[in-house]
This record gives structure tokens, sequence and C-alpha cells, in this order.
């Protein structure tokens, strides 16, 4: 598949999970408010660049930014399994319309029409019924609180507030104490120390460790929206 036919759906859902990251606390990046302390006159862009990359490659070793990683996989395992139900529904229907007589109106053997379907399927769903997908991306308390119960018993608790002290450190720095250093320099150097003194806890681990994990978390969101099915089945039984 390219990676344009999704580009609707993942779009939309993007925007739904960083929402979500900002409104329950999550790593956020640099501060906007420390920026103005120092003039960074003899630091060129190619030197505060450097910096950056530095940045980038210290948070996204910690356990906080895997977290959120894991949290917004959760996230998309769920809501692409809530476009599968969609999807079959849709071929049930179509079926029934034919008098089809069989399970589905594409050969269950074709995986890769049945694949191309799908994709066309939400591509189309993104495209022409906001309603739809609004409830595809609709994430109450309760999944929230359970993907966030998931997360914190992988990578531990208190990681937000992990990250959050050394750049309010690198803040409070900047305002006492203003030079030509960029303040990337030093919310990494003050990164750096924290995570040498164990008050940042880093994850290190290979590639395929960090695959293996969030193929976990999209596989966690599939259940829970499976649990979430039935337990809603089992209430309209009840009632």
């Amino acid at each position: 598949q390219s990676q344009g036919e999704f580009k609707g759906f993942s779009d939309r859902f993007r925007d739904v999970k960083n929402r979500i990251l900002k409104d329950i606390g999550g790593a956020s990046g640099l501060p906007s408010s420390a920026t103005s302390a120092t003039s960074a006159s003899d630091w060129t862009q190619q030197d505060i660049g450097k910096w950056i990359r530095v940045f980038r490659d210290v948070t996204s070793s910690t356990r906080v930014f895997q977290a959120d990683l894991y949290f917004g996989h959760a996230l998309f395992g769920l809501c692409l399994r809530r476009l599968s139900r969609r999807f079959e529904l849709a071929l049930n229907f179509e079926a029934e319309a034919a008098g089809d007589s069989g399970d589905s109106a594409v050969d269950s053997n074709d995986l890769g029409m049945q694949s191309e379907r799908f994709a066309n399927f939400v591509e189309m769903l993104a495209k022409t019924n906001d309603r739809a997908l609004d409830e595809v991306l609709s994430l109450g308390p309760n999944v929230l609180a359970a993907i966030r119960r998931q997360t914190d018993a992988i990578f531990g608790k208190g990681l937000r507030d992990e990250l959050q002290q050394p750049i309010e450190r690198a803040i409070k720095e900047i305002e006492e104490n203003p030079d030509e250093t960029p303040p990337i320099a030093k919310y990494t150097s003050l990164l750096l120390d924290a995570a040498e003194r164990g008050e940042l806890r880093m994850l290190s681990v290979s590639l395929e460790a960090k695959e293996r994990i969030m193929m976990d978390a999209l596989t966690f969101g599939v259940f829970l929206q499976d649990a979430e099915d039935a337990q809603v089945s089992r209430t309209l039984t009840d009632g």
C-alpha cells in the first residue's frame, strides 16, 4: 500500500493523539518560555542544529518518550480495530444486498484484495463521513485510563516529572545566569546530568526490541477494543 492511502485517517488520528497527550501529560519538548534568555550571538545555525539533534537523541532514549510512543500505538491499534469492524459490517451489508450467501463479498483467501479494499474504505471514510470518523476517533476516559495503566505498568509512573524537573532547572539557570550559550545546549546538558544521576530513567534497547514493544502496544489496543465490544454486547444482552 502507498503511504497516501491512509493519509486522511492518519492526519486526523495524529491530531487526536497529540491533543490527548497534551491534555493528559507527556513528553512535550522544549518549553517556549525559556528561549528569550540568551542571545547566542556567537553560535551559528549549524551549531544550534547539532545541539538540537543531540537533544532529540537524548529525549528519544528516555522512558517518557517511549511511553508516549507506546500510548500512541495503543490508541492507533484501538482505532484500527474500530475501522476493521466497520469494514466487516460494510462487507456484510454488501453481501446481503447482492444476495450472496457467503460471509463476505470478497474472497477470504485473497488477502491482497481485502487489504486494498480496506485501505480504500478507510480513505473514503476520512473524506466523506466526518461523523463516522469522529466515532472511530472518540476516546473516552475509561479507554484512556486503561491504556495509561498499561503504559505505567510497562514504563513506570512519574515519568513526566522526571523530564520536567531538569528542564525547569535549565529554565532557572538561563534566567539567573544569561550568557551566549543556546538554551538547547543547557537543556541537553542538564538532561544528561539527570540521566547520569539516575533521576531521569532511560530506555536503552535495540531497534528490534523497540519494534516488539510497539507491536505489543498495537495488539493491546486491538484487544482493548475487543473487550469494550464484548462489554457492550453483554450489556445489551442483559438489558
